[in-house]
């Protein structure tokens, strides 16, 4: 048998009474809630921490890293301006057309020209040419030299004059930018001036855009500016462009159906290029 002594004096064995139950349940998950976020808190941290030293570091490389993509995708971006293989010209028309404000001389085996409001259009032998005033119709030049990245990068002083501005931008090569310069103006400026050239030599009105072709340098008169590919070598298309003493910018395109003949020679293209004259109203 089992006897119990009661002493009179309350046992300590017991639960106190706590008055807010709810309370000490909204405490207990509170602590709870704090550790788990402590704990994710010291395992986020080094992740943010890492992923803000990444993206600072692509962004101090970005211009290196930009030109070594398109180096990588575009090979024509190694090609700078030459002289033309000859400076000779060839015997031309006597008919003349006028190219949105300039007048040049055609070629004799060409075929009445098409005007519209800001383009010429001549039918040639396998082909045809193109004559286009960029001044009125803005073109990837225009569009990028008015952009805030060229703004920021050269100030108002070399985009004031666009033949100056596509001089630079024919002349830049991806292996101009270093990428232990990180971020400094030259390195921004070529960057500027790789995605320019990039596109320049992209958006011609040509199946062969992409092919590798020379670039020359065109200067006659007042005339200044590049010649983009080789008429008398395969895929015989050509793309010019030029600008006045004005700077306004003109575009002529040498081009045809897919696998056609050659449809200019070089000493045509010269003296074309010899015959411009403003129009007597410009």
């Amino acid at each position: 048998m089992v006897f119990f002594i009661s002493t009179g004096k309350p046992t300590a064995c017991y639960h106190r009474r706590v008055p807010e139950q709810d309370l000490k349940w909204w405490h207990v998950r509170w602590r709870l809630a704090a550790r788990s976020l402590f704990r994710f808190a010291k395992i986020l941290a080094p992740v943010c921490l890492l992923a803000a030293v990444a993206y600072g570091a692509l962004f101090l490389l970005s211009p290196w890293l930009t030109a070594h993509r398109l180096s990588q995708s575009d090979s024509r971006l190694s090609i700078i301006p030459v002289e033309p293989p000859t400076k000779a010209e060839a015997p031309l028309s006597n008919v003349t057309t006028d190219c949105s404000g300039v007048i040049l001389r055609l070629p004799n085996h060409s075929a009445n020209p098409i005007h519209t409001e800001s383009l010429t259009t001549v039918s040639l032998n396998d082909g045809f040419l193109e004559c286009s005033n960029i001044s009125q119709e803005p073109g990837v030049l225009e569009i990028m030299a008015g952009g805030k990245g060229a703004q920021k990068a050269f100030g108002k002083e070399l985009l004031r004059s666009k033949f100056n501005f596509m001089q630079a931008a024919m002349n830049a090569t991806p292996d101009r930018v270093k990428w232990w310069r990180l971020r400094n103006a030259a390195n921004q400026r070529d960057e500027c001036l790789l995605v320019t050239k990039s596109l320049a030599l992209t958006f011609i009105p040509s199946f062969h855009a992409s092919a590798m072709r020379p670039i020359y340098t065109i200067a006659s008169g007042k005339i200044r500016g590049f010649q983009i590919g080789n008429p008398e070598v395969p895929p015989y298309d050509a793309r010019l462009d030029w600008f006045d003493a004005m700077d306004h910018h003109f575009t002529l395109d040498i081009t045809g159906p897919q696998r056609h003949g050659p449809i200019l020679t070089q000493p045509e293209l010269n003296a074309m290029i010899a015959s411009i004259q403003p129009t007597p109203t410009h």
